[in-house]
């Protein structure tokens, strides 16, 4: 379980962490000044950028189970399941 001495040192790991992902967002984002948001998305998606890679290596360097790590492969699998085109969001798996 983890375990954090005060509310101060929490608030400081969320802190690391929210400067961590902008930091990694930045990085990726820096490294390609000319294409617009969409374009950014599209070559996320194509090259399987994964913008909170920060906070899984914090859960895994801690040996941290987290609910999104228990969700997403729920989600992963959901979405695979789905008909070829298919997007039905009204039975994603996190709206139940």
């Amino acid at each position: 379980m983890m375990h954090f001495p005060s509310w101060d040192s929490y608030f400081d790991v969320i802190d690391m962490l929210e400067a961590e992902l902008d930091s990694h967002e930045d990085a990726f984002v820096a490294a390609y000044p000319n294409l617009n948001e969409d374009d950014l998305s599209d070559l996320e998606d194509t090259i399987g950028f994964d913008a909170i890679a920060p906070l899984k290596a914090y859960e895994n360097s801690h040996e941290f189970c987290s609910l999104r790590a228990l969700i997403d492969p729920q989600i992963d699998a959901f979405m695979a399941s789905l008909p070829t085109g298919v997007n039905n969001m009204s039975q994603n798996p996190d709206d139940n």
